[in-house]
């Protein structure tokens, strides 16, 4: 039966080539002191400030501070990795919304507003740019500080969500909580693919569809000139149980190895 990797070895135990040796590889480089990474994340929000631009803030900052390439923090980049988390991710939000569809059907509306098409040809590069951030800054700096100090991927993976869970708390505790599991699956896609490329994919098409194709009145995009608008009060609990089981679904899908094979009768495994 597929398996997904053991979580519990520690990283610098991971084979040679695979994506966590390559994560750790790329934590290593530069100049890694644990203290240079809290400062690269508190000196790249200022200068993301003064630059207008958050991305940019934190890219300099990793420079300066650490020595860092754009590359030694984005990591392994295949564009088929970004199809596929996109595409995958796609079925999931799409299946999420039909579910909440079939449970409250008078909750959705179609959008009457006719700038939304102009809506969406001005937000959809501003999405990217802020998935793209999000994952240079949780998965990137963040996580690789974090394989360096905890060893373990789990601890790493566990902790990097908790971090990325409490970065949403002010969108409230729904958010925060589904936030806090797609963010340990998106530090665990990263550290298995040795990049940001696979959880780029799937973050953008997350936000994408909630920015734009289904525009929810409990979400941070509340508000936005989409395509079709949902308000179903009293599905949170629901859509928070959906959020927790997809991302380790997805996990499973896109990451699973297979078994070894079982030795020839009268042959001992190796």
């Amino acid at each position: 039966m597929p398996l997904l990797p053991d979580l519990t070895t520690p990283i610098d135990q991971a084979p040679p080539g695979s994506g966590p040796a390559l994560f750790l590889e790329l934590a290593r480089r530069g100049k890694p002191g644990g203290w240079r990474y809290p400062a690269v994340i508190l000196v790249g929000a200022i200068l993301g400030i003064l630059v207008g631009v958050a991305l940019l803030g934190v890219w300099a900052a990793a420079r300066l501070i650490q020595g860092k390439s754009f590359g030694d923090i984005v990591g392994r980049w295949r564009w088929s990795l970004v199809a596929k988390g996109f595409g995958v991710w796609l079925v999931v939000v799409v299946l999420s919304v039909l579910a909440d569809f079939l449970l409250r059907p008078q909750g959705f509306t179609l959008s009457a507003d006719l700038r939304a098409p102009q809506f969406i040809l001005w937000v959809a590069p501003a999405l990217a740019v802020q998935t793209f951030a999000e994952e240079f800054v949780f998965r990137g700096v963040i996580t690789q500080g974090l394989v360096r100090a905890l060893k373990r991927p789990w601890a790493a993976c566990l902790v990097s969500g908790l971090v990325f869970g409490a970065a949403h708390i002010p969108n409230g505790a729904p958010s925060a909580i589904s936030a806090t599991m797609l963010g340990v699956v998106l530090a665990y896609m990263a550290l298995e693919t040795g990049g940001l490329a696979l959880g780029w994919g799937l973050h953008l098409v997350n936000n994408l569809f909630a920015g734009i194709v289904v525009v929810s009145s409990s979400d941070v995009f509340h508000g936005a000139r989409g395509l079709i608008y949902q308000n179903t009060p009293g599905l949170e609990g629901f859509d928070v149980a959906f959020n927790i089981a997809a991302p380790l679904a997805v996990a499973w899908l896109l990451l699973r190895r297979p078994a070894a094979p079982s030795a020839p009768e009268g042959e001992a495994a190796v």
